[in-house]
């Protein structure tokens, strides 16, 4: 019983799951809504319906190795 927002809170308040993306999945589309998560801290925003290459493109994103600087 908590909202998306308290979860990403307590997640960023642990050392252990601070590094984790979190993405939000949420019925919120206004422009605002999206606004409000990013600055909330999620790294991406999807609506539903949910847009199923939109999030294999997201989780696709997240898990390719991070590449060296230089």
């Amino acid at each position: 019983g908590m909202s998306g927002f308290e979860a990403r809170a307590r997640l960023s308040a642990s050392r252990d799951t601070a590094p984790i993306p979190v993405v939000a999945l949420t019925a919120g589309a206004a422009d605002f809504d999206m606004q409000r998560g990013l600055d909330a801290g999620f790294q991406d925003y999807l609506t539903k319906p949910l847009d199923i290459e939109r999030l294999l493109g997201v989780i696709d994103h997240f898990i390719q190795p991070k590449r060296a600087a230089g």
